[in-house]
């Protein structure tokens, strides 16, 4: 059968899913864009053969303005038709829609419905919630009503829904009993991010062999604060440990302009998936934010990727973010209140002088990954919600 899996920031743990599905004898059809910031999937990677899995940039080469709303909103439009006519072109038995704005996902649902496939909406983010949480007036308050009502529509409308947290389901009105409704968390590609020593030609390039390390990597946005990591370098000893934050964007921008005075903050972009590796090696702690607003709306993958790296891990987070309790559960960090700076250069410090310590949470964090991450139960769990999906198009269609 003939799978169209969407995910428009182009991530590598779905592109992962795509090679693994294909493997498994699906005709995978991977659309995503380029043009999105963020760290990408080894796209130029060889993958399942070209008649199982097929790559497809949806770009039109134009950058998406994050943060000048009206020109987003144009711009979302405009790949939303481009998604809806590879929907129409394509023909496929089921479309995976995952990791995109919310027209795109009702594109994506038209039509599947027009050429009589199934849809599935896979719920990365709560895009109304976020759009409430961070917009003021009454324009704000129009837009998260509205795309909080589509959210909600795209949800009741679809033949099957994938929450990354069983969280989400009260806010799109779903119950998580629902058959057409399974909790699959997000994971990170544990073969794509093994563990390495320290020393790494990444690291030697950077100027980073011979200091302790602590670094943060991935996005940098409104559910971050970046001032903490200023705080955090300002908080750590300036003389033999580095600060390296890898982003780009606003968060990214904010600290080259506020902390150009703090000598041991690196910012650097965002580097090639198979760098990505190293980078991570590259730290004896890894540092990840979420601010308290988002934590009912965002799960930070960044921590996926933290556990399979190896490395002790520092999160300032709400207790109760489905992140922050998977590094309890593996023993693999410290979780400390949000927006608590004070509380993040302790935790960092104690496990830059406590390397014994670090190495075991390293250990557990990366023994966790093994565990809960394998790509083949994983994908075994989307087979069936994708197939179900099928029955339940086929059985709409025959009444």
């Amino acid at each position: 059968m003939k799978l169209l899996l969407h995910d428009y920031p182009g991530h590598a743990f779905t592109l992962a899913l795509s090679r693994e599905l294909a493997d498994r004898g699906w005709d995978v059809e991977h659309v995503y864009s380029s043009s999105f910031a963020g760290p990408k999937g080894e796209f130029g990677r060889s993958g399942s053969g070209p008649e199982s899995l097929a790559v497809i940039d949806l770009s039109d080469g134009e950058t998406p303005e994050k943060y000048r709303y009206a020109r987003r909103w144009l711009q979302e439009r405009r790949y939303a038709h481009r998604l809806r006519q590879r929907i129409e072109r394509t023909r496929p038995d089921v479309v995976l829609s995952g990791n995109a704005p919310l027209d795109m996902h009702a594109s994506a649902l038209r039509a599947s419905a027009a050429v009589g496939a199934a849809c599935v909406f896979w719920v990365q983010d709560l895009y109304g919630l976020a759009i409430k949480a961070y917009t003021r007036g009454v324009l704000g308050w129009l837009a998260s009503s509205h795309y909080s009502r589509i959210e909600r529509l795209v949800a009741r409308r679809a033949d099957g829904v994938v929450l990354i947290t069983d969280a989400f389901a009260p806010h799109l009105g779903l119950d998580p009993s629902d058959p057409r409704v399974e909790e699959i968390p997000n994971w990170a590609p544990i073969d794509e991010i093994p563990p390495l020593p320290r020393e790494t030609d990444w690291a030697r390039s950077q100027d980073l062999a011979d200091s302790r390390v602590v670094v943060y990597s991935g996005t940098l946005g409104k559910k971050h604060d970046p001032a903490q990591l200023r705080d955090l370098a300002l908080g750590v000893p300036t003389d033999g440990v580095k600060v390296v934050v890898v982003s780009e964007g606003l968060g990214a921008d904010w600290l080259r302009k506020n902390a150009r005075q703090v000598t041991n903050l690196k910012v650097v972009p965002f580097q090639a998936h198979e760098i990505v590796p190293q980078v991570l090696a590259s730290a004896d702690v890894l540092v990840a934010l979420l601010e308290p607003q988002a934590s009912a709306l965002s799960v930070p993958s960044k921590v996926l990727a933290y556990l399979c790296a190896g490395r002790p891990i520092v999160l300032s987070a709400p207790s109760d973010n489905q992140a922050s309790q998977m590094v309890q559960v593996a023993a693999a960090g410290r979780v400390v209140a949000p927006g608590d700076s004070e509380a993040l250069v302790a935790a960092v410090n104690h496990y830059l002088t406590n390397p014994g310590e670090a190495a075991v949470a390293g250990r557990a964090g990366r023994a966790f990954a093994e565990s809960t991450f394998s790509i083949d139960g994983i994908a075994a769990r989307f087979d069936e919600v994708l197939r179900r999906a099928i029955e339940r198009r086929r059985s709409k269609s025959s009444k």
